[in-house]
């Protein structure tokens, strides 16, 4: 009962904190930078410029598994690859990036906000 008030608590607070930074778009918007490997930066680079197909996802899994990226670029290609899932359809996998790049980077809003957009896309708050 408790985890899953915890759980309510949290989605809550990434939604507010969505709505806070007048992020209203229902869909993912920010992408991150990252600057450690060629397979990442095309991965950003495919976000940037929209492209969300399956070649897009599979240079975001390639950078991720094959790239050797430090811990700031890793967590920028989790979010990347997450907005990618997120315009797939794939919230569940989304919202598992984004949980992952905040592990390594609490800090980084771009998950967090895009975390709150794929729980309002959802409905799951």
């Amino acid at each position: 009962m408790m985890h899953t008030r915890t759980q309510r608590t949290i989605r809550l607070g990434a939604a507010a904190a969505l709505a806070c930074a007048g992020l209203f778009a229902l869909s993912a918007q920010a992408s991150e930078l990252t600057l450690g490997s060629s397979l990442g930066y095309g991965c950003y680079e495919k976000v940037k410029f929209g492209y969300t197909d399956l070649d897009a996802l599979q240079l975001c899994n390639r950078a991720l598994s094959e790239a050797h990226l430090g811990r700031k670029d890793l967590a920028a290609t989790y979010v990347n690859r997450g907005i990618i899932r997120a315009a797939r359809g794939d919230l569940e996998g989304a919202i598992h990036d984004y949980d992952t790049a905040l592990k390594m980077k609490p800090d980084m809003g771009e998950a967090l906000a895009n975390k709150g957009a794929a729980y309002l896309r959802a409905n799951n708050f």
